[in-house]
C-alpha cells in the first residue's frame, strides 16, 4: 500500500501536467566535503522550473516558494551557475532545520512539481513502493538520477 504523501504526488503531477523525479545524491545532501549543498536539476529540463536558460558565463537566480509535503513552506532559490567550469542549476534555501536535505534522505526520491513559475509542491518519498508507484502512474523511470514528467508525458 502506497502512501499518502505519494498519493498527493501523484494526484499533484496529474493535475498539473508535470513532474522532475530525483533521487537524492550525497553531493545533494553536502556530504562529499564539496562546497555545493542543494538539489542539483538537469540543465536539460530548465524550461520546468526556471525562466533562465543556461548560458556559459552567466549565474542567474529565480526565487521560487515550495510547499513541502509536511506543510513547511520554503523560500527557495533556483540558480545557474554558468561561470567558470561550472554549468549547473541548483535548488537552495531551506532555512534552518530542513529535514529533507541530510544523510537520512540519500537515495530517497525527491518529486518536483510546477504549480505556477514562481511556485512549486516538493515531496520526498523514501518507501520503495511509493517509488515504484509513483514511476508506473507517470511512466517515468528515474533510472539512476533522475526523470521527468513534462506536459502530460513521460
Amino acid at each position: 500500500m502506497i502512501s499518502p504523501y505519494c498519493e498527493r504526488a501523484i494526484e499533484d503531477a496529474l493535475h498539473y501536467g508535470n513532474a522532475l523525479l530525483k533521487f537524492i545524491s550525497p553531493n545533494n545532501a553536502g556530504l562529499t566535503g564539496s562546497h555545493e549543498c542543494g538539489f542539483y536539476l538537469p540543465y536539460s529540463l530548465w524550461e520546468m522550473y526556471t525562466p533562465h536558460p543556461p548560458v556559459k558565463g552567466r549565474i542567474d537566480k529565480h526565487p521560487v516558494s515550495i510547499l513541502w509535503q509536511d506543510g513547511r513552506v520554503t523560500d527557495s532559490m533556483i540558480t545557474w551557475y554558468g561561470d567558470k567550469t561550472r554549468r549547473e542549476y541548483r535548488l537552495t534555501r531551506f532555512g534552518r532545520d530542513f529535514p529533507f536535505l541530510n544523510e537520512d534522505v540519500v537515495g530517497d526520491l525527491l518529486v518536483l512539481i510546477a504549480r505556477s513559475p514562481t511556485e512549486f509542491l516538493a515531496y520526498v518519498l523514501d518507501y520503495d513502493e511509493d517509488i515504484e508507484e509513483i514511476q508506473t502512474a507517470l511512466g517515468v523511470e528515474a533510472f539512476a538520477h533522475w526523470g521527468a514528467y513534462r506536459d502530460g508525458a513521460p
